[in-house]
């Protein structure tokens, strides 16, 4: 007899989503799956030498993707960081400063792989902009910092993919769509080995970007950008 299968229906609906353009970032903290690969049962606590390499084992693969999220997080916050008082400033003054400002990004792990998305709207935090430079800025820094390695876990070699494409956040920091998919055909497909590669639609954005005209205070914040944009984090 087959059970009863129920089917619940979302806590969300469609309408109350929102759908728009997003930066997602997939990466591969690579060597890890091979780790994973080598624990095939439980050791006896009794075991004190296998019982030994089997946590060496753990603290070494677990070590190294805790530590990717530790510096991903550090270098982020370290680069949103705001040093200005706004005692002096007037109400109005307040409001603009609160409104510069990206919206926060998103990390999730899964295995040996890290997703990140960042929702690029504006209608509230006025500056994406702020967001993308901080997430490409400490892509690059964790992944310069798990090369040099660390006694523990020694030297580990990050590839991902970086692109823009729209996206359907569909719990938090769930995002569902093109972004995410380019990204991880970036990374799977095009990097081959050790590096970031950003795509055409994050280029085009940057690009984009550039060419908008200061007419506010929030257009002004996204002026100082590179005139080239290269393929690679390498380049």
């Amino acid at each position: 007899m087959m059970p009863d299968i129920k089917y619940e229906e979302p806590t969300r609906n469609i309408e109350e989503k929102y759908a728009g353009l997003y930066l997602a970032a997939f990466i591969d903290i690579l060597g890890q799956r091979q780790e994973l690969a080598e624990l095939r049962s439980l050791p006896d606590k009794l075991d004190s030498h296998n019982f030994k390499i089997f946590f060496d084992q753990i603290r070494k693969t677990v070590g190294t993707v805790e530590l990717f999220r530790k510096l991903f997080i550090k270098f982020y916050e370290s680069s949103n960081k705001r040093q200005i008082v706004t005692s002096q400033f007037s109400p109005e003054q307040k409001q603009i400063y609160n409104q510069i400002k990206s919206n926060p990004v998103k990390l999730q792990m899964f295995s040996d792989f890290v997703a990140l998305s960042l929702s690029l709207r504006d209608d509230i935090n006025k500056v994406p902009m702020i967001g993308v430079y901080s997430v490409i800025a400490s892509i690059g820094a964790t992944c310069l910092t798990m090369l040099a390695g660390s006694d523990v876990i020694g030297s580990t070699n990050i590839r991902g993919g970086v692109d823009i494409g729209i996206g359907i956040e569909l719990s938090n920091g769930d995002v569902y769509g093109a972004a995410i998919a380019r990204a991880y055909k970036l990374e799977n497909q095009v990097a081959q080995y050790s590096r970031i590669v950003l795509g055409d639609e994050f280029i085009n954005y940057i690009q984009h970007q550039r060419g908008i005209l200061c007419n506010s205070p929030f257009d002004i914040m996204i002026k100082p950008l590179p005139a080239k944009a290269g393929r690679f984090l390498d380049d």
